[in-house]
């Protein structure tokens, strides 16, 4: 045991400094793990020009299921309802195409081969 006024060998000195290491690796893994937080509002809500290339999107990567106006296809339900069964809110619309409805139909974006996979902005401004 050491005394109060007697210092540590150097090998004392490298575990602390091993473990501290060791400990701000796991603090910096778990800070980079844990998701940011998802937008709750579509940031293009009152953007004519990102509408317009959302209806493009929309097109290319949707209209197969859903139709050209939205109204509804051979395998997807009508989007231009008032209520929605799997969620209304712009996040919740958000997280169904980006990770598609279990259960459904409805794939993960960019999983169905339709499309090439859509960024967060072009599912947005679908949105």
């Amino acid at each position: 045991m050491l005394s109060r006024w007697r210092v540590a060998s150097p090998a004392v000195h490298r575990t602390g400094r091993k473990r501290s290491l060791l400990v701000s690796a796991f603090v910096a893994i778990a800070f980079l793990a844990c998701p940011t937080p998802a937008r709750t509002q579509n940031p293009y809500s009152s953007n004519s020009t990102a509408a317009k290339a959302g209806e493009f999107e929309f097109r290319i990567n949707c209209a197969l299921c859903h139709g050209l106006g939205a109204r509804g296809g051979g395998r997807g339900p009508d989007l231009t309802r008032a209520h929605k069964r799997h969620g209304d809110s712009d996040a919740e619309m958000f997280r169904n195409i980006s990770q598609g409805i279990p259960g459904t139909a409805m794939p993960a974006n960019g999983t169905n081969g339709q499309g090439v996979g859509m960024t967060d902005e072009e599912i947005w401004q679908i949105i």
